[in-house]
């Protein structure tokens, strides 16, 4: 039985014997294209439907080709693992705000309903119990820690009480009593060389906490904090 190679079959239908050329010149250019076309863009043709570089093998690539695959391989290795280290960190630290979140409520949360608890007793509330109320109320709905300096330092700003180095510090402004927002508590004592003294401490009435709670609130909604805008803006 007789077997015929593709390249050979290819040149049968082809029909043209190299042999019969007689130029050595012009043989020697149709046999080599003959041979290129019988063993490289036919059967390329055949198995993949096209003819071109993108036939090459990676054998085939030049150097310079392979290595700016490699190069760009671990480019993309890089930033992929660089992408995978920045969401991972940030879970960590969205982990990390929650738990503190969480404790501090736990250590907030009991002085909160203390200072309800006190309220209702006498119907006035010390500017510390109105602080750790806030603070709880902040880090549970908004997750946003707020120190008590930052709560005394709004209740000036919005003109309830006094700050600043001053023997007034922290004493009700005229605009809260006269509104009867705060009212002050005294208090006789002796200092240690026997001298009686008197100390004064402020207490928000039901009215002045409700209407520095509500404030207080709306800027911590609207901004994340009870700091003072820049500007001047309150």
């Amino acid at each position: 039985m007789w077997h015929v190679t593709e390249p050979g079959l290819y040149r049968a239908i082809g029909q043209r014997q190299a042999t019969r050329i007689k130029n050595p010149d012009v043989k020697d250019q149709v046999v080599r294209f003959q041979r290129w076309v019988y063993h490289d863009v036919l059967p390329s043709i055949r198995k993949t439907g096209q003819y071109g570089p993108a036939q090459f093998s990676k054998a085939q690539l030049s150097r310079k080709e392979l290595a700016r695959q490699w190069y760009e391989a671990e480019e993309r290795a890089e930033l992929e693992a660089a992408r995978a280290d920045r969401e991972a960190a940030g879970r960590m630290i969205e982990a990390a705000g929650r738990r503190a979140a969480e404790e501090e409520n736990a250590v907030l949360g009991p002085k909160a309903a203390a200072a309800d608890h006190h309220r209702s007793a006498d119907g006035l509330m010390t500017l510390s119990d109105f602080a750790n109320k806030l603070k709880a109320w902040s880090i549970q709905n908004l997750g946003v820690r707020i120190l008590q300096k930052d709560v005394f330092d709004f209740l000036g700003e919005i003109g309830l009480i006094c700050r600043g180095d001053t023997i007034r510090n922290n004493r009700p402004k005229a605009f809260a009593t006269d509104r009867d927002f705060i009212r002050e508590k005294e208090t006789e004592y002796e200092d240690k060389h026997g001298v009686l003294r008197i100390s004064y401490s402020s207490r928000l009435t039901p009215a002045g906490d409700g209407w520095a709670w509500d404030r207080a609130v709306t800027r911590l909604e609207q901004t994340g904090s009870l700091r003072k805008l820049l500007g001047g803006a309150a």
